[in-house]
């Protein structure tokens, strides 16, 4: 997959996230809607992480 596909995967999942709950949430409202939308969680190897996320 090349960068401009990827650039727009990751706009079109943030166009989404935006659109769905509408405007005038908080900032952290969205990203837990990005979190659920990419699988909701960080992994790293074999390990999954809780941390690594600001709200």
């Amino acid at each position: 997959m090349t960068e401009n596909e990827i650039a727009h995967k990751v706009t079109g999942m943030a166009i989404e996230v935006h659109n769905a709950p509408g405007p005038g949430l908080l900032e952290s409202a969205y990203k837990e809607c990005k979190y659920y939308k990419i699988g909701g969680s960080l992994f790293f190897k074999d390990a999954r992480l809780e941390c690594g996320y600001r709200n």
